[in-house]
């Protein structure tokens, strides 16, 4: 039914945020960018409700650069080798700080327990509506 979607949808979108929240402050023993913390951290709650995902992955441009480049944390979290572009330029290799695993294993104890109490609360929230 679609109240009780998205009542669960909701409970598992504020469990996430609790991993996004640490990743982002990972992601600050990186960059000092907030825009690239912000940005860099992506939150996805699948549409049937049954979960979802915190992720790295997802490539933006930064607004405020002078070349607007597009920016990945992921370059960060696993490195990058020395190569060439297409243009023919070299570019060197940047060395991995991996912060993410390190920030989801530390809140993962908090978003289960959150999550717990979410759908319990959204659960007696529908119930409540419904009488």
């Amino acid at each position: 039914q679609p109240e009780i979607k998205k009542s669960l949808k909701s409970a598992i979108r504020k469990s996430l945020n609790i991993i996004r929240s640490a990743v982002r402050k990972g992601a600050a023993s990186v960059t000092t960018n907030p825009e690239k913390r912000r940005k860099g951290v992506g939150l996805v709650v699948y549409k049937n409700g049954s979960g979802g995902q915190v992720n790295i992955y997802t490539p933006f441009y930064l607004s405020n650069s002078t070349g607007r480049g597009l920016f990945i944390l992921r370059w960060l979290e696993e490195g990058t080798k020395e190569g060439i572009d297409r243009n023919g330029r070299k570019h060197g290799a940047t060395p991995a700080k991996p912060f993410f695993n390190a920030a989801v294993s530390s809140s993962l104890g908090k978003a289960e327990e959150a999550l717990s109490d979410n759908i319990l609360q959204s659960i007696e929230k529908v119930a409540s509506k419904r009488k």
